[in-house]
């Protein structure tokens, strides 16, 4: 079963080839790049596929990238991948940069099988985007959420106090590098937690197009739509004061 997979949610532009039932990856390519997304991922696509000798007509199964990350970034990926799956006739897989993040984590710290796990992105404005694999009043395990970086803080000190034996292993993603941003807060406000020496930081700049290959091979279209994953409201509004009379 080959799988095309491929990601532009966040700086990445990135594809790759993946045997699903040999669990094998065939070819990948991945570039960090600021814009021009739309313009180098059929490039990218290409070189893949032509890497490792195979054609269109041999996938069997598409994976793209939801987000949250950059909304044209998001976009890209998405209506790229939805456009294979409907010209081929084959599935088309959505993971979250979330999803994919956790098992990042996951991966690096086999080890922590007690602790409780979390992939975490600096949604800026003091805002963070998360999923964790336990239950909080934000969310159900395993679930997206946006929330205030404060009051997630809160709830992770109020976890960790009820459990004094607890640890938490967190991936984080910080995604506001540019001039002007306030990248690092999530870090910074973990560092000024009580409980800061029982909290792994696990900084993640870009998650691995393997590991979305692996995920989304493993997946259900029914259970993983792609569809882009919008944690908070879009900062644009339609106009209503200006609109022109019909006649």
């Amino acid at each position: 079963m080959l799988c095309l997979a491929m990601d532009t949610a966040g700086s990445q532009c990135a594809a790759c080839l993946y045997d699903g039932a040999a669990r094998r990856m065939l070819a990948q390519h991945s570039e960090t790049i600021d814009r021009g997304h739309a313009e180098r991922l059929m490039g990218i696509i290409s070189e893949v596929m032509g890497s490792a000798g195979a054609g269109y007509g041999d996938l069997a199964k598409i994976i793209t990238s939801t987000g949250p990350g950059s909304f044209t970034g998001i976009r890209v990926t998405v209506a790229t991948a939805k456009g294979f799956g409907l010209g081929l006739g084959i599935p088309v897989i959505g993971i979250s940069t979330l999803a994919a993040m956790l098992a990042t984590v996951r991966e690096k710290a086999p080890g922590d099988g007690g602790a409780g796990f979390g992939a975490l992105i600096d949604a800026r404005r003091g805002e963070v985007h998360g999923l964790l694999d336990f239950e909080t009043p934000l969310a159900a395990a395993e679930t997206p959420f946006a929330a205030d970086l404060a009051g997630f803080a809160g709830l992770l000190e109020e976890r960790l106090a009820s459990d004094p034996a607890g640890r938490l292993v967190l991936g984080i993603q910080e995604i506001g590098q540019g001039a002007g941003s306030d990248a690092g807060t999530i870090e910074a406000r973990i560092a000024q937690s009580a409980f800061a020496d029982r909290i792994d930081v696990l900084p993640i700049a870009a998650v691995p197009i393997r590991l979305y290959a692996e995920l989304g091979a493993a997946a259900d279209q029914a259970t993983h739509l792609a569809e882009p994953l919008y944690l908070r409201p879009p900062d644009a509004k339609p106009q209503t004061g200006f609109a022109v009379k019909r006649i």
